[in-house]
């Protein structure tokens, strides 16, 4: 019985029950007015331009209008549950923002730590190195070059420096290299000849530097910023998280324990005021180190994958049915060929275009969610950024115009690729009706040797598909050249507008790092369109394909119910049949 009851359950819930609720679809009788057919011989017209939302709304409205209640809410069920998790993923990227920035600005302060307390430090252990003491207290250069390394960007920039390096291309290169001490005293002629007198020199410089490096590294305070990179990057998920499972293991030591002394229930065998294990978890769920930020993102984006893959499963095979049932009600296969040649490949569009539509929809559904819900959490970030160039809000109002002006280009490059892209579907499956055909009268035309006049209607199809193809390749070219320049401008602008705030004292390179993050956020919500163009063009050319299938089915009933009603008939009656059809000579 039981099993018998899942089983109900689990069919209820499958994609099986989305297909027979398709074919449980009732094409209702076409009420005949003149608006009627105007509207549907427009629909099903290739030269008369349609609305793109009328299009894509009108492939959309079947599932949501005319499926079961039941089918509805499983439908919405999981649309929300994507969504959810979806806006949740969103938040989870937000507290990756701060990580990052509390990332950057610890290892700012790490660098600087270790930056005052070196000079001391070499002051402390030099002694032990007098060969290179003597050395360095008659160069001043490279006394210098050791007080200042490892910060090759002030090396780079000191004015001591900036003329031997102008004339040294090999420790310009050297100092991009992130280079040893060694590596550098190396590029200097009088550290060679020192080295060339005294083979020790060098060999006391690799110890001088790995003890420095040793007495540095044991520092307490490098120690504590170290301490504060491991919590970032996982020591906080370790601790948190194992404090966890020892609260649940003891919870359940707790409740046997009781259960064994004769506790009457789990109440009894617990401190209903003792909210630790609830805590625990609480703390690990809500810690901000990466390995927790990675696991909850990982999961809501797991989740949210899936119940938009079902949900675009379900669509489509409930689109599937629909489909079917309506092309076979009532002869409108027959009526559909007979009256309207354009619609070319019932089969295929049934078959193919609403697996494309569906998961490009429910695709297009959960992207747009997402990058309304980042524009709302990372605007606010963005906002409190600053001003740039004495312009308040400034970063923010970069970001808003760099991501109109793109979006303005993509669609000025690209605002022919739709019609190209639907135009090349038609023609591929005109050129793939040619062959069809060799294979569908294979022993007429191979008793009348007709292979040269196929070969040639193959040929005039197969033309038009190619020249088509030219357009897109040239489309696509456009979009590219919009997408390379202009495009490629949202990894330096962040770092620009963060060095304007640091040259006004009121950034450090966490707030810099944060700009960079929540920038890219932005103006990527922003650009959603420009994003998911193609994807766009590609729905809106299927969308049609689809369009012009539903309406022409529709319009070839109407048009037999009106031969039926002028002809004084009750009954839609099926045209004449249609004669064999003559060999080609």
């Amino acid at each position: 019985m039981k099993g018998d009851t899942l089983r109900k359950v689990g069919h209820f819930f499958s994609t099986q029950s989305a297909l027979e609720d398709g074919w449980r679809y009732e094409p209702r009788k076409p009420e005949l007015s003149e608006k009627k057919r105007k509207e549907l011989m427009e629909a099903t017209s290739l030269e008369t331009p349609r609305s793109t939302l009328r299009t894509v709304f009108g492939v959309l409205k079947p599932y949501w209008t005319q499926s079961s209640a039941s089918e509805r809410v499983k439908a919405a069920s999981l649309l929300a549950m994507s969504l959810f998790m979806t806006w949740y993923a969103v938040q989870v990227t937000v507290d990756f923002g701060h990580w990052q920035s509390g990332l950057g600005d610890t290892v700012q302060q790490l660098f600087q730590t270790m930056m005052t307390e070196r000079p001391d430090v070499i002051a402390d252990i030099m002694d032990k190195y007098p060969d290179l003491q003597n050395m360095l207290a008659g160069n001043e250069t490279l006394h210098d070059l050791l007080m200042k390394f490892p910060d090759t960007t002030s090396i780079t920039y000191d004015p001591a420096f900036k003329e031997i390096i102008k004339q040294n291309a090999e420790l310009a290169d050297v100092l991009k290299q992130n280079p040893s001490i060694e590596d550098l005293f190396m590029q200097f002629p009088s550290f060679q000849d020192e080295v060339a007198k005294n083979p020790d020199l060098l060999e006391q410089l690799r110890s001088f530097n790995k003890e420095l490096g040793d007495k540095i590294s044991s520092s307490p305070s490098i120690k504590e910023h170290l301490s504060n990179l491991l919590a970032l990057s996982g020591g906080d998920f370790v601790a948190n998280w194992g404090e966890a499972v020892s609260q649940t293991y003891h919870a359940a030591s707790t409740v046997a324990q009781d259960a064994l002394e004769g506790a009457k229930n789990v109440a009894d065998s617990t401190d209903p005021n003792d909210m630790s294990l609830i805590k625990a978890y609480k703390n690990a769920w809500n810690s901000n180190d990466l390995a927790t930020i990675a696991l909850k993102f990982t999961g809501m984006a797991i989740v949210s994958y899936k119940s938009a893959q079902y949900l675009a499963l379900r669509w489509r095979a409930w689109t599937t049915g629909y489909f079917t049932k309506k092309w076979l009600e009532a002869k409108s296969f027959a009526r559909l060929r007979n009256h309207f040649n354009n619609i070319d490949n019932p089969a295929q569009r049934i078959q193919e275009d609403p697996a494309k539509f569906t998961a490009g929809a429910v695709s297009l559904m959960t992207g747009a969610m997402n990058s309304g819900m980042q524009l709302v959490a990372f605007t606010g970030m963005l906002w409190g950024m600053g001003s740039m160039m004495g312009v308040d809000h400034g970063v923010f109002w970069v970001g808003l115009g760099y991501a109109g002006a793109l979006t303005g280009l993509t669609f000025a490059a690209g605002k022919k690729l739709p019609k190209i892209q639907r135009d090349q579907q038609r023609r591929e499956a005109d050129f793939r009706k040619a062959l069809d055909n060799v294979h569908n009268n294979a022993d007429v035309i191979s008793q009348n040797d007709s292979e040269n006049v196929e070969q040639d209607l193959i040929k005039q199809r197969f033309k038009p598909a190619i020249t088509n193809s030219v357009r897109e390749i040239g489309t696509q070219v456009k979009l590219i050249i919009v997408d390379s320049t202009a495009g490629n401008l949202s990894i330096p602008i962040p770092w620009l507008a963060g060095a304007f705030t640091i040259a006004t004292g009121a950034a450090s390179m966490g707030t810099v790092q944060t700009i960079n993050y929540a920038f890219n956020r932005v103006t990527s919500a922003m650009s959603f369109l420009v994003n998911r163009f193609e994807q766009l063009s590609q729905m809106k050319a299927t969308g049609d394909r689809m369009y012009m299938l539903d309406k022409g089915i529709d319009a070839a009933r109407y048009i037999a119910e009106e031969r039926a009603q002028a002809a004084g008939h009750i009954d839609v009656e099926m045209p004449p049949a249609i004669p064999p059809r003559a060999p080609r000579l």
